[in-house]
């Protein structure tokens, strides 16, 4: 079993200083295979983010109300551990261009961007992370239009939800640029002022299970939609 990384070093420097054996009575079920730091020094080595849960598969972690260069700090951090990252929520923060390297080290599975005025998403801003990154969720943004450019490297993407937004319209490359159709099975973009929706701009979602439009301002699905 894969040792502890936040704990080890330190027990093993407390028995060499204290000069007392380490032994283990009674039986100690075995934990998940990534665990969070269970010594809030430890855990504050992640501030301003949160291990809310340690599971066989990953790190459930949660950041809220920072900053961008504040949150950069915390999932540099988080990445040095080398640990992968199954569900990763950032939450309520303070910052409306999303840019940087600040995802490249990590290996994350969901990503999760909540209650953020997130109006633009720079070019190779998930380059690296789009290594392992299958969902993506931004709920309550301020996107002004589809970051086709930011979402080019997603190739391993299966779902894609936008729910809340400002995007009045799709362009027709929106999907054919990207890579996104490589995997692509849950298309969501709900709740907006979306009323432009060119003929063909799903077109390249050849894998698309499920594709959901609503409330949003569409009055016509357009013959190949």
């Amino acid at each position: 079993m894969k040792s502890n990384i936040w704990s080890g070093v330190f027990l093993a420097a407390a028995c060499v200083l204290a000069s007392l054996p380490c032994s283990y009575s009674g039986y100690i079920p075995p934990g998940p295979r990534y665990p969070c730091p269970s010594d809030p020094v430890h855990a504050q080595f992640l501030y301003p983010c949160n291990c809310t849960a340690g599971t066989d598969a990953g790190l459930y972690v949660t950041c809220e109300k920072t900053n961008l260069a504040s949150l950069s700090v915390g999932l540099a951090n988080l990445a040095s551990v080398s640990y992968p990252v199954e569900q990763l929520t950032i939450s309520s923060c303070y910052f409306a261009h999303l840019y940087g390297d600040l995802l490249y080290s990590l290996k994350i599975r969901v990503l999760r961007f909540i209650d953020t005025p997130i109006r633009t998403i720079k070019p190779l801003t998930f380059l690296g992370v789009n290594r392992t990154l299958q969902e993506l969720h931004i709920i309550n943004s301020s996107l002004e239009e589809f970051p086709k450019h930011a979402f080019s490297n997603l190739g391993n993407l299966t779902v894609l939800n936008i729910d809340g937004h400002r995007m009045s319209g799709l362009a027709k490359d929106s999907f054919s640029v990207t890579l996104i159709p490589n995997q692509l099975q849950r298309l969501s973009i709900v709740n907006g002022p979306l009323k432009d929706l060119p003929g063909d701009t799903l077109a390249p979602c050849k894998r698309l299970k499920r594709l959901d439009l609503h409330n949003n301002s569409l009055s016509v699905i357009q013959k190949g939609q």
